[in-house]
């Protein structure tokens, strides 16, 4: 029988959040042999990857009268097998709400910087982390290892994100697809099912019915993924899922910043334009009225990249 871990994570942010919080504990304490609270619709990928062990959900709603001061039996027992807990949460009610039930120390630590702090997100963790766990060596360690180079795999093209302000023109997209397809490259689409209204203009554009898949979760995204060459993507939860696995990924950016968000991994690449502005996606409601920082990287720079690092 497996021994509960020590240490319980709590995380209520999205795909890409936790994953960046994720590769900052496995920096800070050396291993992912932790117990994890998050969203629903994540627990199923941190199990199949063996993140974490138990995964618990953290949208259930006795965690969320934690916030009204109201206890629960069942959070009780949870928390009290454990000699620490770390939340990633910027909500102080959350944490004292943790601390009224769990008899072990209880850690906020704000899930990123403030918006105007140039330092990666998963930097600025380990910073905070440093003092939680015993000193270690700090420099980057990735789980999972880099698939061979020479996969004859499809490219994978994901033209969607959480936010639309951050997606990459979909025409740049199809001009890389209709390229590589050009050249005998096979390319798959991957959206997910809140990203279905993209499939209509694909398919009015030239993409191929069957060159299309609409997920069906993050382990149906793993599963293409191990099929592929590697990802081509937006500022998205799924490049960082990608890179986190150990496959190449190149991520366009935009109005947000890859300083602070770049998905990390040994063949990750991101990119982004130098501009006259400051990446304003944390800072602004929206983007101005002609987002260079999105224009001025052009299919022909992401087909000259996937040559040199072999996706193709």
């Amino acid at each position: 029988m497996t021994h509960a871990p020590k240490c319980l994570i709590l995380h209520q942010g999205a795909l890409g959040d936790l994953i960046v919080c994720l590769t900052a504990v496995l920096r800070a304490k050396g291993d992912l042999h932790i117990g994890l609270f998050c969203r629903e619709g994540l627990m199923p990928m941190a199990r199949h990857l063996k993140l974490a062990e138990p995964v618990y959900c953290v949208e259930t709603r006795e965690f969320g009268r934690l916030l009204s001061g109201r206890t629960s039996d069942h959070l009780r027992s949870v928390f009290s097998g454990y000699s620490t807990i770390i939340a990633f949460s910027f909500s102080e009610d959350l944490v004292s709400g943790i601390r009224r039930m769990a008899p072990c120390p209880v850690v906020r630590v704000p899930p990123r910087p403030e918006a105007h702090f140039r330092v990666h997100v998963a930097d600025f963790l380990v910073h905070r982390l440093a003092g939680i766990f015993p000193k270690k060596d700090r420099s980057v360690i990735f789980p999972f290892p880099c698939p061979d180079p020479a996969s004859a795999g499809p490219v994978l093209i994901h033209p969607g994100s959480g936010s639309l302000r951050k997606n990459w023109p979909p025409d740049d997209f199809i001009r890389i697809y209709r390229s590589l397809n050009h050249t005998g490259k096979a390319c798959g689409w991957v959206v997910g099912p809140a990203e279905t209204f993209m499939i209509k203009e694909l398919r009015q554009k030239g993409v191929k019915r069957d060159d299309i898949h609409v997920l069906n979760g993050l382990i149906d995204f793993i599963s293409h993924l191990k099929r592929s060459s590697g990802m081509i993507g937006n500022d998205s939860g799924l490049s960082h899922l990608a890179a986190f696995l150990g496959h190449r990924v190149i991520a366009v950016f935009g109005p947000s910043d890859p300083v602070r968000w770049k998905p990390l991994g040994p063949g990750a690449l991101s990119l982004r334009p130098e501009t006259a502005c400051t990446p304003c996606f944390e800072i602004n409601p929206e983007n101005c009225g002609d987002p260079v920082c999105l224009k001025r990287t052009t299919a022909e720079d992401i087909l000259t990249k996937l040559k040199t690092r072999c996706f193709v």
